[in-house]
C-alpha cells in the first residue's frame, strides 16, 4: 500500500499512535503501537485479532499482564558471548520468564472462540523454567543462597569457622597490645583483619603494612599471629566467588541454549501487547471491526474523527454518513468556512488509514472500507519556506504527484482544490484535475468555495455535490454532512457572527452580483428541504423496523397456532377412537354374557337397559353442546389460549376463532359462550382500517412454504379491510412461487377471479386477485 510519511503525519494518524500506545503494557507494546503502519496483507487478520482481544477483555477470564521490563539488552550480551550475566541480569530474566510463560499458557488454553490469539503464545510456553532454578540459588535480596549448591554450603561453613578463629584472635591482640594502637579496635584491608597502630610503635607490632592515615598518624599492620588466619578465609572466600560463578554461568548457559525461543517470544509479546492496546483503546471508545470491501467502494455509517472523539467524547461529536465509489467516483464538499469539511476529509483518511493498520475504527458495524492501493492528500496551508514554494505552488507539486500515480484502486483527498492563485485559474485547474481523476476511476473527495466549480460537478454522472450545513438562525455551523446538494460559503453570516462592521457587511453584499445571492437563497431552501425529507425518512425507517417486528412475532404466533391446531385434533381423533373402542368393547361383553347364560327375559332387560342409558348418555353430551349454541359469529372465550375472539368457521367438534392478533382452531369443549358482546369483547376484536391495509404484498426470494403462510395472512387481513383488489409480487423466475400462488387463490373462496399482471402492471412476475366484497 503506497503512501508517504507525510501523509500519515497530515492525517494525524501519528498522534492516534502515542494516544493508542499509552494504552500497552511494555516497552514492546508501545514500540510496536507507535510504529505501526497501514498494510492491505494483515489487515483483516489483525482486525478480527483485535475483535477476539475484545471478546477477552470482556470475559470474567483475567489476563496476566506481565511486568514492563526489557531483557533484550542482557540477551544481547548472552547473544555476543557473556561469561555470565549478573545476579540483577539473571533475576530480571528469571521474572520476565515466568511472565511470559503465564501468558503463552494463559493463551493456549482459551476455548475455540478465541483460536487465534491462542496461537500467539507458542514460543512463551516453550521458555525454561529458569524463574524456578533461580529461585533455588538466588534470594529475594538477590543473594546467593547458602544451600545454592552442596559445595557452596561446604565452603561457606568453613569460612564461618575460620572467621570467628580469626575475629577471636584478633580481640586477643587488640588486648595484648592495646598500648601501641590509635583505637582498641581492628579494622579491614583488601578483606584482611589488621589493626591501627600508632605510627610512633610500629617496631612494637610485627607484621604486614597495609597502608598509612593520611595524617600519617596511623599506620595499619596486619600482625604475624593473624596472617595465616586472614590467608584461610581468604582462600574461603576465593572458592565462594569461583563457585558462585559457577552457578551463575549455570543459568547464563541456560538462557543461551534458549536463545532463539527468548527472541521469538519477545516478538510474540510485542504483537500481544499490540493487540492488547488496541483492543482496550477500542473497548473504551466502543470502535467498531470494519468491513473491507473487494472494490472501491467506502461507506462510513456515523463516522467520528477519532481524535475529536478521545477529545470531546461520543456526545460532542457530530457523526457523519457518506458513501462513494459505487456510481460516482467524485465527492465534492462545499459549505461555511470552519464548517467542518477539513476535518471531514482527515477523518475519511484516518478512518481508512486505521482499518488497514488492523485497528477497529470509529463508525457503525456496517461501514466499508474501500479496495485501496494508495492513498495521495493534498489538505492544509503546506508553504514551504525551505523548498522556496508558495501555498499554490505546494498544492499544485502535490496535486501533480498525484496525477501521475493514482488508479482506480487511490483514495485521494484534496482541500480548498485550486485555491492560492486567480480564481478563474485555480477553477479551471480544479475543473481538469477532477475530471482526469474521474477519468482513471479514483476515488475522490475535494472541498471547495467555488460556485463554478459545484455546477460543475452537478452536470456529470461521475461526481457528486455534498455540502456542511450551517444553521442560519444561529449564524454557525453544524458540522452534519449532506449528500447530494452543493453547500454555501454564509461568508456574510460568519463575518457577522466574528463582528465584522455591520456597514461594511452591506456594502459588500451590494458587490455581488443578485443572480448569486439568490441562488445562494434556493440553495439554502433546497437544503432546509431536504432536511425535512430526510428526518421524515427516518421516521418511517423506525416504523419500518417496528412493522418488520410485529411481523416477525406474528408468523412466530401463527406457526405455534398451527402447531396447537394439529395437537388439538390428534388428540380429539385419539379420544374418539378410544370412545368407540371402549363402547364397542362393552357391547360385545354383554351380548356374550346374554348369549352364554342363556339369559333370562329379565336379564335382558337389564341389559338392553344399560346400552340405553349408554345411548342416552352420548345424546345427552351431544344435547348439551347443542344447548352451548355455538354458532357463526358468536363471540367466545379460549380457556386453553386464554384469548377472545369470533366464530368464523364451524367444523365437526371445532370451530375457528379469529382473534385480536390471530386465528387459531380449538374444540368446543375449550370455549366459553360470552353472552355480553359489549365493549370488552370489543377490545378483543381485530377491526382493521383499510389505510393501515397495503393492497400489495411481496414475495420474491420467500419459499413456498413461508409464501404460502404470508400470503393466507395476507389475503384474511386485505379482505377484514374491506379491499377489493390485490396484488401479489412473486417475480418470473422459475415460476415456482408463482404456481404457489395460484394454487393458494383457487382453493380460497373468498377470491372471485385472479389474473396475471399486464405489461405495465409487472406482466408475469405479479398476480392481480379480486376478492368477493
Amino acid at each position: 500500500m503506497h503512501f508517504t510519511s507525510e501523509i500519515l503525519l497530515l492525517l494525524e494518524f501519528d498522534r492516534l499512535r502515542k494516544v493508542i500506545s499509552n494504552f500497552s503494557f511494555s516497552i514492546l507494546g508501545r514500540e510496536a503501537i507507535l510504529s505501526i503502519v497501514p498494510q492491505k496483507e494483515k489487515s483483516e487478520e489483525t482486525v478480527s485479532l483485535v475483535k477476539e482481544f475484545r471478546l477477552l477483555l470482556n470475559s470474567t477470564r483475567i489476563f496476566p499482564v506481565p511486568q514492563d521490563k526489557d531483557i533484550r539488552p542482557i540477551l544481547k550480551k548472552v547473544k555476543e558471548g557473556v561469561e555470565y550475566l549478573s545476579i540483577k541480569e539473571l533475576f530480571h530474566t528469571g521474572e520476565v520468564t515466568r511472565d511470559y510463560k503465564k501468558v503463552g499458557f494463559f493463551l493456549g488454553k482459551l476455548p475455540s472462540e478465541y483460536k487465534n490469539i491462542a496461537k500467539l503464545g507458542f514460543f512463551s510456553k516453550k521458555l525454561p523454567d529458569l524463574y524456578e532454578k533461580i529461585q533455588k540459588i538466588i534470594d529475594e535480596n538477590g543473594e546467593i543462597k547458602d544451600n545454592a549448591s552442596a559445595e557452596l554450603k561446604s565452603i561457606r561453613s568453613g569460612f564461618r569457622r575460620s572467621h570467628k578463629k580469626l575475629l577471636s584472635a584478633a580481640n586477643n591482640l587488640i588486648s595484648e597490645k592495646k598500648r601501641f594502637l590509635q583505637e582498641e579496635i581492628f579494622t579491614t584491608k583488601e578483606g584482611r583483619i589488621v589493626l591501627p597502630v600508632l605510627f610512633s610503635k610500629k617496631k612494637n607490632v610485627r607484621g604486614i603494612v597495609h597502608s598509612i592515615s593520611q595524617t600519617q598518624n596511623t599506620i595499619f599492620i596486619e600482625p604475624v599471629e593473624l596472617v595465616e588466619l586472614n590467608n584461610e578465609c581468604a582462600t574461603f572466600k576465593l572458592r565462594e566467588e569461583e563457585e558462585i560463578k559457577r552457578l551463575l554461568r549455570t543459568l547464563t548457559k541456560e538462557i543461551q541454549n534458549n536463545i532463539d525461543c527468548y527472541e521469538k517470544s519477545i516478538e510474540e509479546m510485542r504483537e500481544i501487547d499490540k493487540l492488547y492496546a488496541i483492543a482496550s483503546f477500542s473497548e473504551k471508545y466502543n470502535l467498531t471491526p470494519p468491513l473491507f470491501s473487494k472494490e472501491p467502494y467506502l461507506v462510513i455509517r456515523k463516522g467520528k474523527h477519532p481524535l475529536l472523539l478521545i477529545k470531546k467524547g461520543k456526545d460532542g461529536v457530530v457523526p457523519f454518513d457518506i458513501e462513494l465509489g459505487r456510481k460516482s467516483k467524485i465527492l465534492l464538499i462545499s459549505g461555511p468556512n470552519m464548517g467542518g469539511k477539513t476535518v471531514l476529509l482527515k477523518s475519511i483518511g484516518i478512518i481508512t488509514l486505521m482499518a488497514y493498520a488492523g485497528m477497529h475504527i470509529p463508525a457503525k458495524e456496517d461501514s466499508m472500507i474501500p479496495d485501496i492501493d494508495a492513498i495521495y492528500a493534498d489538505i492544509g496551508d503546506k508553504q514551504s519556506i525551505e523548498m522556496d514554494l508558495s501555498t499554490f505552488s505546494s498544492h499544485i507539486k502535490n496535486i501533480t504527484a498525484a496525477l501521475k500515480n493514482v488508479t482506480k484502486r487511490s483514495l485521494v483527498l484534496l482541500d480548498e482544490i485550486g485555491v492560492g492563485t486567480d480564481p478563474e485559474e485555480g477553477m479551471g485547474i480544479a475543473m481538469a484535475t477532477l475530471e482526469k481523476l474521474a477519468e482513471k476511476g479514483a476515488l475522490t473527495f475535494a472541498t471547495t468555495h467555488y460556485g463554478k466549480l459545484k455546477h460543475f460537478v452537478a452536470e456529470r454522472k461521475t461526481m457528486v455535490n455534498a455540502s456542511m450545513d450551517f444553521n442560519i438562525k444561529k449564524g454557525i455551523p453544524t458540522y452534519h454532512l449532506s449528500l447530494g446538494i452543493p453547500g454555501i460559503s454564509h461568508g456574510f453570516a460568519v463575518a457577522e457572527k466574528m463582528g465584522f462592521p455591520a456597514e461594511l457587511l452591506s456594502k459588500a453584499k451590494s458587490y455581488i452580483d443578485k443572480n448569486v445571492l439568490r441562488t445562494d437563497e434556493l440553495l439554502c431552501s433546497l437544503g432546509e428541504l431536504m432536511k425535512k425529507v430526510e428526518n421524515e425518512k427516518k421516521i418511517i425507517d423506525e416504523e419500518r423496523k417496528k412493522l418488520d417486528s410485529l411481523l416477525a412475532e406474528y408468523d412466530m404466533k401463527y406457526r405455534e397456532i398451527r402447531a396447537r391446531e394439529k395437537e388439538f385434533l390428534k388428540d380429539a381423533k385419539h379420544r374418539a377412537e378410544g370412545i368407540v373402542y371402549s363402547t364397542r368393547r362393552e357391547m360385545e361383553n354383554l351380548v356374550k354374557e346374554i348369549r352364554e347364560s342363556q339369559a333370562s327375559k329379565e336379564d335382558i332387560k337389564k341389559a338392553k337397559e344399560k346400552i340405553s342409558k349408554k345411548l342416552q348418555h352420548f345424546k345427552k353430551e351431544a344435547e348439551i353442546k347443542k344447548e352451548k349454541g355455538f354458532s357463526l359469529g358468536d363471540y367466545v372465550y379460549s380457556n386453553q389460549l386464554k384469548i377472545s375472539g369470533k366464530i368464523i368457521e364451524i367444523l365437526e367438534g371445532y370451530a375457528r376463532v379469529e382473534g385480536e392478533k390471530f386465528r387459531f382452531l380449538t374444540p368446543f369443549e375449550a370455549l366459553e359462550l360470552k353472552r355480553d358482546k359489549g365493549k370488552k369483547e370489543e377490545k378483543d376484536m381485530v377491526f382493521i382500517d383499510k389505510k393501515d391495509v397495503n393492497f400489495e404484498i411481496d414475495i420474491r426470494g420467500l419459499l413456498a412454504e413461508e409464501a404460502e403462510i404470508r400470503v393466507t395472512r395476507f389475503i384474511d387481513d386485505t379482505f377484514l379491510s374491506g379491499l377489493s383488489t390485490i396484488y401479489i409480487i412473486h417475480g418470473k423466475g422459475s415460476g415456482a412461487l408463482r404456481e404457489t400462488v395460484s394454487e393458494i387463490l383457487k382453493k380460497d373462496k373468498r377470491i372471485e377471479e385472479f389474473r396475471l399482471g399486464y405489461w405495465n402492471e409487472g406482466g408475469s412476475g405479479v398476480t392481480i386477485a379480486k376478492l368477493k366484497i
